[in-house]
């Protein structure tokens, strides 16, 4: 209802509108018994008329006015006068914080002068366990003194009913149908769980602050689309255009809480409101250091033309260290400084392979490593400067890579190296040293590794093999272990490692391959703590100094591993590096100033081989030149070239025409699982999908456009084939221990099962040419792979039985129909045969070198080329050396 000027509600009398809103309509009111002027919030008829509401209501409001800060509106009083529901509040003499925003960006002081308040008014809140839920700018107000007050605080949890009958809900606030802009308003700054209906709490509000935060540096919203459904499609799956590139004066600082802000998930935001509030009024305190100080990153080493990720590596380092430099803050109230800012990087390896493990010696002179560079996994050591590098192990350690401990470490004083002994079946079973400077190795721990010796060397640290992996703390010179923590078998400990005072011992806990943490324990005994909560894979902590750890983990969004340090007091993780690098390892010396660690370069591109009558080796196989980086799985389509590509972060779908590409499907929307196939038309794309471990068909428009799922309830195995007529698709099913075959029809209806898939493993169909029967992969237990037909009534077709090269498995038809093109071979030493399928006949087409690994291959429509992808692992040792503290 719409109120008068000299109307009476109760003891209040209207003087004047202010304004109206989703929540209702406010008036300037004055309150009769106390003479003095307040705010009147009228609630809507639906919250009026509903007792149950109207109760919860007064419940919420009860418990928000009991806030008292600064920063947040005092309610004063609750009440309802003629059937009308209203709220009495302080009113605030100034501008809206979306009328601040009108002329567009803030200037960076004012922004943390508001921003910090905010903060501080929602960290009081949480803290009383009161969520906001509706943070817009409409709900914050700016007088003209500069104070912050945020409104309706508790209330937007009551504007849409309760179904679910527990009498809470957790709707976000969301106007009538008729007012769009409003619901842009309100709907742009919902967390991604409030926006798919999940349970949110105060990290929900942090999200909503993040999205002002963003609107007020760049004076555009983060996720305002053209209607609500496409805003809220943004916010669950898209991130916002980056700060820099609106405006690159926006403090490097300010970005980063922004963007912690906006993490979709919420474990990834700040794990306490106000810890938020004190980063941006540490920033704001220091806002001048922040803008002012820069520091310069040279690269010692010269560049190397194979190598593509030291420029970026470079850049990212520059972009840290730029944006944190200058930075000199007291130690426990600092607003959080990367120990990279001002870091110089030295390339320490560049050989073809893979450097892995990385171990500096406790003064930071010597570097140990595992490499192939001599075809085996062999133990290396190299001195900080020297140049050269000497190979301990000579071919006596080909099960060195691939584990999940630290492989290499050295003795305290540097003199000998530490590695795993193992099985020839890979277990572990001892540790041995060996001299630095090369010698036998000996035996040195039974049934025991990754020793770590204390930083004053009398003591030593280590994990056992047995059930549990414990972790024993032992007497250096003598004296039996003494066991400080052990779980049930199947949690794992690993990476212990010591502070440098030799009061605590850190490690990794939890169930590999994923789902590990660290914790600390204190060496003298007693109950472990949990400091991070990653969900994801934690590996080779190091301390750099009595508070900062530093460790590798899995990034949320499944790019691979990124170097994360953590306040071991605050317990709040960060992320040092910006994703440009996928680290492997990393290591410290003792005075933590400076850094060893292993830095992935994976070689993965498109390769062109001819189909000749001869074979043809590696002179005879050209680069695809691709734009895009790390290409793969290959399929050609009458006029493009459809493949997939990380260059996005998770594998996304991307389509080659006339030299230029396009990403088809974003790898955040779920990632591609396996090849595509392509309708032979060429107008359609079907392609798995992986989401929550589980993955299903799509199709959609080879532009891009109108991705839908087809066959939801069946879960997909492999890559699909799409049938000559256009009418079917042949994919490999997920049921259970089951592995069938189907058909799925294109335009509807259930799929058709032709092989059951019970016996025996099934795997890559492929329709031939005349659409007449499909060949599939059959490996039965304790047998080879062998190639199989069945046609689309169900009816077997008999394959000649031949002796490929490591099975069968796959394989691409050549145009006429007659004869396969078979990719075979195991790790790194794969080659093409060709398959007639009438005799059974095989001719090899290719000897390559056996450097790459090769997933998925096509052959051209004229049958005259074959277009593969190579794979092969490549990493590096990078030094870090740190500035002073």
């Amino acid at each position: 209802m719409t109120l008068s000027a000299g109307s009476r509600l109760g003891p209040y009398e209207i003087l004047a509108p202010l304004g109206a809103g989703g929540m209702g309509e406010v008036y300037r009111a004055r309150d009769t018994r106390l003479g003095r002027e307040v705010a009147i919030k009228v609630l809507p008829a639906a919250l009026s008329t509903d007792p149950e509401r109207l109760k919860r209501f007064e419940r919420e409001a009860r418990s928000a006015s009991s806030l008292n800060h600064p920063n947040i509106v005092t309610i004063y009083d609750i009440g309802s006068a003629d059937s009308v529901s209203y709220i009495a509040m302080e009113l605030v003499e100034g501008e809206s914080l979306r009328a601040a925003l009108s002329e567009g960006a803030l200037p960076t002081k004012r922004l943390l002068q508001i921003g910090a308040q905010v903060a501080e008014g929602l960290g009081k809140a949480h803290a009383a366990g009161i969520v906001h839920r509706d943070l817009k700018p409409e709900n914050v107000m700016v007088t003209e003194d500069g104070l912050v007050k945020i409104l309706d605080f508790g209330l937007a949890k009551l504007t849409q009913p309760d179904s679910s009958g527990s009498g809470r809900t957790q709707a976000p606030t969301v106007s009538g149908a008729t007012e769009e802009g409003v619901i842009l308003g309100t709907v742009g700054y919902m967390s991604p769980e409030q926006a798919t209906g999940g349970s949110i709490d105060f990290r929900s509000d942090q999200f909503s602050f993040g999205s002002i935060l963003y609107e007020m540096a760049t004076g555009r919203p983060a996720f305002v689309r053209g209607s609500a459904p496409e805003t809220l499609t943004a916010i669950i799956r898209e991130e916002p255009q980056p700060i820099a590139t609106i405006d690159s004066r926006v403090p490097t600082q300010l970005r980063w809480i922004v963007e912690r802000c906006l993490a979709k998930g919420p474990k990834s935001r700040y794990a306490s409101t106000e810890d938020l509030a004190r980063d941006l009024a540490t920033l704001r305190d220091h806002l001048s250091e922040a803008t002012s100080a820069i520091e310069a990153v040279v690269p010692v080493a010269p560049p190397s033309r194979r190598r593509r990720w030291i420029p970026a590596a470079i850049a990212a380092a520059i972009l840290v260290a730029f944006g944190i430099a200058g930075w000199r803050l007291r130690q426990r109230d600092y607003f959080w400084k990367n120990p990279l800012a001002g870091a110089r990087f030295t390339r320490f390896t560049d050989w073809q392979g893979s450097e892995l493990g990385a171990a500096i010696s406790s003064d930071g002179k010597f570097v140990a490593f595992v490499s192939d560079r001599g075809g085996s996994f062999d133990a290396w050591v190299g001195q900080v400067g020297g140049g050269e590098f000497l190979n301990l192990t000579k071919g006596q350690a080909p099960s060195l890579a691939g584990r999940r401990t630290r492989d290499l470490g050295f003795s305290g004083d540097g003199a000998q190296v530490s590695l795993p002994r193992m099985q020839k079946d890979g277990k572990l079973v001892d540790s041995w040293l060996v001299p630095t400077m090369g010698g036998l190795p000996r035996p040195f721990l039974k049934n025991a590794v990754e020793p770590v010796w204390s930083p004053d060397r009398t003591r030593l640290l280590f994990h056992s093999v047995d059930p549990g992996d414990p972790i024993f703390i032992a007497d250096h010179n003598g004296g039996s272990p003494r066991e400080i923590f052990k779980e049930k078998p199947g949690i794992h400990n690993h990476f212990p490692t010591w502070s440098p005072d030799g009061r605590y011992v850190y490690f990794v806990h939890g169930r590999p391959p994923n789902n590990s943490d660290l914790w600390r324990i204190a060496s003298a005994g007693g109950a472990a703590e949990r400091l991070t909560h990653h969900d994801s894979r934690v590996t080779y902590p190091a301390m750099l100094d009595d508070r900062t750890l530093i460790y590798l983990a899995t990034r949320e969004d499944g790019s691979g591993s990124g170097l994360y340090a953590m306040d071991v007091e605050r317990r709040i993780p960060h992320a040092m590096t910006s994703g440009v690098e996928e680290y492997q390892s990393v290591s410290a010396s003792a005075d933590g100033r400076r850094l060893a660690a292993t830095v992935a370069n994976p070689l993965r591109n498109l390769w062109m081989a001819p189909i000749t009558d001869h074979v043809v080796d590696e002179s005879g196989v050209s680069h695809f030149e691709l734009p895009t980086r790390s290409a793969a799985a290959p399929r050609f389509a009458p006029d493009y070239l459809l493949y997939l590509s990380s260059k996005g972060g998770t594998n996304g779908l991307w389509k080659h025409k006339d030299g230029s590409e396009l990403e088809l499907w974003k790898g955040s929307d779920g990632t591609v699982a396996q090849a595509p196939t392509i309708s032979p038309d060429g107008t359609q794309i079907c392609f798995p999908v992986e989401r929550e471990g589980r993955a299903h068909l799509y199709l959609m428009a080879s532009d891009g456009t109108g991705a839908r799922p087809i066959a939801e309830t069946v879960g997909v195995g492999g890559a699909p084939s799409w049938s000559p007529d256009g009418k079917w698709i042949a994919v490999v099913a997920s049921d259970g221990k089951a592995t069938p075959l189907l058909e799925v029809p294109v335009d509807g209806g259930a799929p058709v099962r032709l092989v059951d898939g019970v016996d025996a493993v099934i795997s890559n169909p492929v329709w031939s040419p005349d659409g007449r029967f499909i060949l599939y992969s059959e490996a039965k237990r304790g047998s080879a792979v062998r190639i199989r037909g069945v046609s689309p009534e169900g009816q077997a077709f008999s394959v000649p039985e031949c002796d490929v090269p490591g099975g069968g498995d796959r394989y691409r038809f050549l145009p006429d129909g007659k004869s396969v093109v078979v990719m075979q071979g195991a790790f790194r030493r794969i080659n093409f045969w060709l398959l007639d399928l009438s005799t059974g006949r095989l001719r090899q087409l290719t000897n390559l070198k056996p450097e790459f690994d090769m997933k998925s291959f096509d052959v051209s429509p004229d049958g005259k080329q074959i277009l593969f992808d190579r794979f092969r692992e490549n990493s590096d040792i990078v030094l870090i050396d740190l500035p002073p503290s």
